[in-house]
């Protein structure tokens, strides 16, 4: 019988933690409005030139293998990254954030009193588009979804990933 991703990850995240794995969607929950600024729909997000720069830095240092980690910040601007393991079974073309890692992440974004704004991950050799394996893996509709790619140039896109259907996001980097 065909598992979905979000059913294979929900069985990881309780063999290995010995919890719901909807405890963790529901440790930071999302506030669209106050997260992302008063659009419903999402066509720009702001970064600080810092976050961008250390994705690039977690992409170069991870490379052959994807990175992968989620973004967090305030009034719709991406201050804080939080770098996850990628223990996808073949690291060099997917990801998977493991279950323990992402909890930890999202209960320190709760504690510092910020919202889950982005998850980010790399593609090494592929355009920075999200894969079907990205859309499938895309449990977050809220969030932005950071691709960076490493070949034929550096190249950080963003997207809304929402029921299968992919948007671009415009990055505006602040100082």
């Amino acid at each position: 019988m065909f598992r979905s991703a979000r059913q294979a990850y929900s069985e990881e995240f309780r063999h290995a933690t010995g919890e719901s794995l909807e405890l963790v969607f529901a440790v930071v929950q999302f506030d669209r409005y106050n997260a992302m600024g008063t659009q419903a729909d999402v066509t720009t997000i702001r970064i600080t030139q810092s976050v961008r720069l250390f994705i690039e830095e977690h992409a170069r240092r991870t490379n052959p293998a994807e990175c992968c980690g989620v973004l967090s910040g305030a009034n719709g601007v991406i201050t804080d990254t939080h770098p996850l393991r990628n223990g996808a079974d073949n690291p060099e073309t997917r990801y998977f954030a493991t279950p323990e890692e992402l909890f930890a992440a999202m209960r320190r974004i709760r504690e510092a009193g910020q919202s889950l704004l982005g998850v980010y991950h790399s593609h090494p050799r592929t355009p920075a588009y999200p894969s079907s394996s990205d859309v499938e893996m895309a449990f977050y509709p809220e969030a932005v979804y950071f691709i960076i790619s490493l070949e034929p140039s550096i190249e950080l896109r963003a997207f809304k990933i929402e029921d299968a259907r992919i948007e671009n996001v415009e990055i505006v980097v602040n100082p």
